[in-house]
């Protein structure tokens, strides 16, 4: 079968140019507008010498509306867009400015090129992939919160109690390497290692139901270490770290709840090596699900607990950063 452009197409082809030149010169002047606006106000200089607590705004329900409205724009155009789409709205909270037009701008001339050199046949799939993520950065150029320098809370000493804890999280990263080297992938792995071959980094492989469940992290992981399938290590790496991070974020939740004591080692010991933690160590799958379910529930739990002792968002803010 091959594809013929018609009048439609290619009228439907030049209006979204057109739309996305038109958001590229938007996202230009309001641009220069801010830098304009910073460069010529005597109150957006004397902002950059505010406490952190301050610069994170007097107006935390607008700030947080605003978070929740760009969250909102990127699970829409990461559904209708594909990946790209919704990669680009969240790339545009961490990009400066400039490094933002400039990308959005490659990426837009690099789908034209694709998408002129295709002409007469269907656009592959870097013209479709470079639009879609040209037309994300832009969109979250315009819904993007503005960012704040949060103040991290203090960690806790690395006195002689923690140095014990790290050395049982390195026994236990030892432990997990050791039982992830004589592991294979099994059951689930080869069907979601089978499709990201096939569909590759695309909303139909990333945004699907498999057996009730929504996983377009887990997809995306597979989809990175597609390319390594013949060989077990990168995912045995990946279940080590993550499992690592999850330790060292229970015992960092252990001090900050409970006043410094050796008997803190016992129930963290008992986390680090139960029997029950184990399939989470050898099956990729199920380690994909559990270890970073944990990851964020401690955190949230570890946010939570300084939130509620400081009575400040922004040091739970300053704890998952």
């Amino acid at each position: 079968m091959t594809f013929t452009p018609d009048q439609p197409y290619r009228v439907a082809l030049g209006f979204g140019g057109l739309l996305a030149l038109l958001l590229l010169v938007m996202a230009a002047l309001a641009a220069g507008r801010e830098t304009w606006r910073r460069n010529t106000s005597a109150a957006e200089e004397a902002a950059e010498e505010v406490t952190p607590d301050e610069a994170a705004g007097a107006n935390p329900r607008s700030a947080r509306r605003r978070w929740v409205g760009w969250a909102a724009v990127g699970f829409v155009l990461l559904v209708v867009g594909g990946p790209w789409s919704g990669l680009g709205v969240a790339a545009a909270v961490v990009l400066p400015t400039g490094g933002l037009l400039a990308v959005a701008a490659g990426a837009l001339a690099v789908a034209g090129v694709a998408a002129a050199w295709a002409l007469g046949s269907q656009p592959d799939q870097l013209a479709n992939g470079a639009a879609a993520l040209g037309v994300g950065l832009l969109v979250g150029a315009a819904v993007r919160p503005r960012l704040v320098r949060l103040r991290r809370p203090p960690l806790p000493p690395v006195d002689r109690l923690t140095a014990v804890a790290l050395l049982l999280v390195a026994g236990q990263a030892l432990l997990r390497g050791v039982l992830a080297a004589g592991s294979w992938f099994w059951q689930d792995d080869f069907r979601h290692l089978f499709l990201a071959h096939e569909l590759g980094f695309t909303r139909e492989f990333l945004v699907r139901d498999y057996s009730g469940h929504l996983e377009i992290g887990q997809y995306v992981v597979y989809w990175l270490i597609s390319g390594t399938s013949e060989s077990f290590g990168v995912a045995a790496a990946v279940l080590v770290m993550t499992q690592a991070l999850a330790s060292i974020l229970l015992w960092t939740l252990l001090r900050t709840l409970f006043p410094r004591s050796a008997w803190l080692l016992v129930p963290f010991t008992a986390y680090l090596f139960t029997p029950l933690g184990l399939i989470t160590g050898a099956w990729f799958a199920a380690g994909l699900q559990a270890l970073p379910l944990q990851v964020f529930l401690l955190a949230t739990l570890l946010g939570l607990v300084r939130m509620q002792r400081d009575s400040r968002h922004q040091v739970a803010w300053g704890t998952l950063r």
